[in-house]
């Protein structure tokens, strides 16, 4: 049986611990005793943007390490560059401008991390976009029947889906009533293709429109295109027989549901 005092002891223990493990969380990147910048002050002062800063770095050193070396140089002087612009960007140095500064800035970060995963740890120079908001999956053709035929893509969403995104997520709910299942999800934007005319007539797009690869738990799936008049995003579920000798394109339209539902793009390279 543990006596009071004992118990006494273990309180503070655990009490001198939490309080050890609060300091250092508290802490940022660099050593505040050698802080010599506005900017640098300004993150030592303040606990919420010193932990903004420590996670930012820890972010950048996962991208400096699984980065290719290609993409390396350009990258490096594309954070170099924001490092440098922090105090024009927030010239009075106040933590709310620059814990906004900072919280975007991780956000790209967490949106090129999204392309990756344990089994895919590899980054190219691919500019990473970001869904945000809730967007609905609609059939093109209203009319279209029923199939057989069985979709390539891994995690289509099926008509009727609402889709809630945040970056590096998103999460299905294919009923009101039902628990959204949610995956990690990146979007990578890619080289836009000319699309024949009749399709691009077809699907109501300019012959060359925006595409993008959808990256679910950091492998390529299907490609989304945008269509930019009404920032509707449509998807081709390419659906074949189990021999894959027979296959159809069907259309969907994930349409955005409010003005929360948005893209965002990000320059990192």
């Amino acid at each position: 049986m543990i006596s009071r005092l004992q118990l006494f002891n273990l309180l503070l223990l655990w009490s001198l611990a939490t309080c050890v493990n609060a300091e250092a969380s508290n802490k940022p990147s660099f050593d505040c005793k050698h802080a010599s910048s506005p900017i640098e002050r300004a993150i030592c002062r303040d606990a919420p943007l010193a932990r903004l800063d420590a996670a930012l770095a820890k972010r950048y050193q996962s991208i400096r390490k699984n980065l290719a070396p290609s993409a390396a140089p350009v990258f490096v002087t594309n954070q170099r560059l924001w490092a440098k612009q922090r105090s024009q960007s927030c010239p009075d140095t106040s933590a709310t401008c620059l814990i906004g500064l900072y919280q975007a800035r991780i956000d790209a970060f967490d949106a090129l991390l999204a392309q990756t995963s344990d089994d895919n740890p590899s980054i190219e120079a691919s500019e990473p976009v970001a869904l945000e908001g809730t967007w609905q999956v609609t059939a093109f053709n209203p009319t279209e029947a029923p199939t057989h035929l069985k979709p390539l893509s891994w995690v289509q969403p099926a008509i009727g889906t609402a889709l809630a995104f945040k970056v590096g997520e998103m999460c299905t709910t294919a009923h009101p009533l039902s628990r959204p299942q949610c995956e990690a999800f990146g979007l990578i934007s890619i080289e836009p293709r000319p699309l024949p005319e009749h399709l691009a007539r077809q699907l109501d797009l300019p012959a060359t429109a925006p595409h993008f690869l959808t990256m679910i738990h950091g492998k390529a799936d299907f490609e989304l295109i945008l269509r930019e008049r009404d920032a509707s995003l449509i998807t081709n579920d390419r659906v074949c027989d189990e021999i894959g000798k027979h296959c159809e394109d069907r259309y969907r339209i994930w349409k955005p549901v409010g003005k929360p539902a948005n893209i965002r793009r990000y320059h990192l390279f």
